[in-house]
C-alpha cells in the first residue's frame, strides 16, 4: 500500500463510552472533558475523522452525551456495527 490511508467518513462510525460518576468511588470529572475533546477531534470540520458527519456518525454515551445505560450502549454498538462498512472505532 502506498500513500496515507484515511477512512471514508460516510462509511465510518465512532462510539465513545465513558463513566465519570460512581456510587462507591470518587467521581472523575476529567472523563467529561476527555469525551468532549475526543469527539471534537474526531468531528473537527477541517481535519477530523468524520468531517461533515458529527451527529449521525459519532455517538457519545456518558458524561457530555447520552446516559451510558446497558441498553443504550448495546443499541449504539449494534447500530454502529450494522452501519460501518469502512471503520468502526469504539473508545
Amino acid at each position: 500500500m502506498t500513500g496515507t490511508w484515511f477512512a471514508d467518513a460516510a462509511s465510518s462510525r465512532v462510539v465513545l463510552l465513558g463513566s465519570g460518576e460512581y456510587d462507591k468511588l470518587d467521581d472523575l470529572p476529567a472523563v467529561r472533558n476527555n469525551l468532549t475533546d475526543l469527539r471534537h477531534a474526531i468531528t473537527e470540520s477541517e481535519h477530523g475523522l468524520l468531517v461533515g458527519r458529527p451527529d449521525e456518525h459519532c455517538a457519545v454515551l456518558g458524561p457530555g452525551g447520552e446516559p451510558a445505560t446497558r441498553e443504550a450502549i448495546g443499541a449504539a454498538l449494534s447500530r454502529a456495527g450494522r452501519e460501518a462498512t469502512e471503520l468502526l472505532l469504539v473508545y
